[in-house]
């Protein structure tokens, strides 16, 4: 549901903006061990203005995350092309960001062109997040693409034994205070 709410959203700061702008796409790659690689490429040969910027929109909680941010040059996970920074932006109360933003504007993703070079590793298994692309003049757009989601039977499963180690606390209190 919240997911919806931030997609529609989204979409909606689109519209108002106007244009078509590029398509981030994302090319998860399983590395065998229990990660993923994603890479991701701005394709933008159908797009009506330069992309300088653009973020993921994840739906969880920073404390599930399991990369840093930041591009490896400031000490972070997140591989970027040249002329290109990623950081860490504020995110909407209980969900998660990050923003891989253009420095110099003179690096923007042209219309009729593509570039990729953008990645990071996670445990995290692909799944739907949000993307926003942003042009210099305040153009945007948005769309979904493939990154990185906590698996809901892992969450199901800590909430289970949470909850346990909750009701096995409760009982043994209950039956100190009766003795």
């Amino acid at each position: 549901m919240q997911r919806a709410i931030i997609g529609a959203a989204c979409l909606a700061l689109a519209a108002c903006f106007g244009g078509r702008a590029a398509v981030v796409e994302c090319s998860p790659i399983d590395n065998g061990d229990g990660t993923f690689t994603y890479a991701y490429t701005i394709n933008n040969t159908g797009g009506t203005f330069d992309v300088s910027s653009w973020s993921l929109a994840f739906g969880f909680a920073a404390a599930l995350r399991d990369w840093n941010p930041l591009d490896v040059a400031s000490g972070g996970d997140v591989v970027v092309p040249p002329g290109w920074v990623s950081d860490e932006s504020i995110p909407p109360v209980g969900q998660d960001f990050f923003s891989i933003n253009l420095t110099p504007p003179t690096s923007d993703v042209g219309i009729g062109t593509t570039l990729g070079g953008f990645s990071f590793v996670s445990a995290l298994p692909p799944g739907s997040v949000q993307y926003l692309a942003f042009g210099a003049a305040g153009e945007s757009d948005a769309g979904t693409t493939l990154g990185p989601i906590p698996e809901p039977q892992g969450a199901l499963a800590l909430t289970g034994v949470v909850c346990g180690f909750w009701l096995f606390v409760r009982r043994s209190r209950i039956g100190f205070r009766s003795n």
